[in-house]
């Protein structure tokens, strides 16, 4: 059975999802709360559905694209000031959300109507904790049912990258699903049955979201570390570009994808140690600034404390 889902935030994510599990015959809906984006969807053919609390939505799934955390949160001064006033990881994670919390509160609207199990999976970008702390909570509230009993919850992330986002939604390379409980996860799963791809299951909601942040942290410094040691080869006069390419093919971290995630051990043998402290020192005497690497250097020494008795 090709179920119905519902895209809630029908943005670059939203379009793209919704898009793709159309071409695979399920019957799509897409909604938001900008009336030119459903406009224009509604002029490419794809039905569409106003955001507000007097629809009542007879879907299967809703699947919630929203954007979070704008990259200009830190300048907005009333945002700055609540960052600045936090005093938990919880407080920091209510900030920068509000369209995800009004389309929580919609949500809970919608299926406080619903007779029948309806899943709501988060793939919008949300700091763990923040689904079963903060988006659970409103929903519960303006639904007047429990997650896990009455509806589900799935967080799914994804990884499409902007300019070819609808062609990473029909080939991903990897699919995950956080769980609240299995029965929301048995039906997310049955949703993506047409991937190819490894599927995996049995995280927490947390552990998803954690997942997805790992992940983009872990690209953010790839390209940060890069760029530092394309700064050092310019600084020496040698060409950054000769070097770089080789490096892609000749380092273990990048061909061997179980290497440096298994423990919590620092690293050591032979090369590493030495020549992390020999090229630090060296491009300290040279006045060249490396904090990525000098950080790299801090936090192996920390993990090399806690082995010592």
């Amino acid at each position: 059975m090709n179920r119905k889902i519902l895209i809630v935030g029908s943005g670059v994510v939203g379009e793209a999802t919704g898009t793709v599990f159309a071409e695979h015959g399920f019957d799509i809906t897409f909604s938001d709360i900008n009336p030119g984006v459903l406009s224009r969807l509604k002029q490419k053919g794809h039905k569409v559905l106003q955001m507000n609390e007097t629809e009542k939505p007879d879907t299967d799934i809703y699947m919630v694209s929203v954007p979070t955390y704008p990259l200009d949160l830190c300048k907005d001064e009333a945002s700055a000031e609540k960052l600045e006033k936090a005093t938990s990881p919880l407080e920091w994670c209510d900030i920068g959300i509000d369209f995800t919390k009004s389309a929580a509160k919609t949500l809970g609207e919608w299926l406080a109507h619903s007779q029948s199990y309806q899943v709501v999976v988060i793939r919008s970008a949300v700091l763990p904790g923040t689904t079963e702390d903060l988006i659970i909570p409103i929903m519960e509230k303006h639904s007047g049912k429990k997650a896990g009993k009455d509806f589900g919850v799935c967080v799914n992330p994804e990884y499409l990258r902007e300019r070819q986002s609808i062609e990473d939604i029909r080939n991903p390379w990897v699919t995950v699903i956080g769980e609240l409980d299995k029965r929301s996860g048995d039906l997310l799963e049955d949703v993506y049955r047409w991937v190819t791809c490894p599927l995996y299951r049995g995280l927490t909601l947390k552990e998803a979201e954690m997942q997805k942040f790992v992940h983009n942290l872990y690209n953010a410094t790839k390209i940060s570390y890069f760029n530092e040691m394309r700064l050092v080869c310019e600084r020496i006069g040698v060409n950054a570009d000769k070097i770089v390419p080789i490096v892609a093919k000749s380092a273990e971290a990048q061909w061997n994808p179980e290497y440096g995630i298994k423990n919590y051990g620092p690293y050591g043998g032979t090369c590493l140690p030495k020549d992390s402290v020999a090229f630090l020192s060296w491009a300290k005497l040279g006045g060249m600034e490396t904090r990525l690497m000098k950080a790299v250097l801090e936090v192996n020494q920390e993990f090399e404390k806690r082995l010592k008795p």
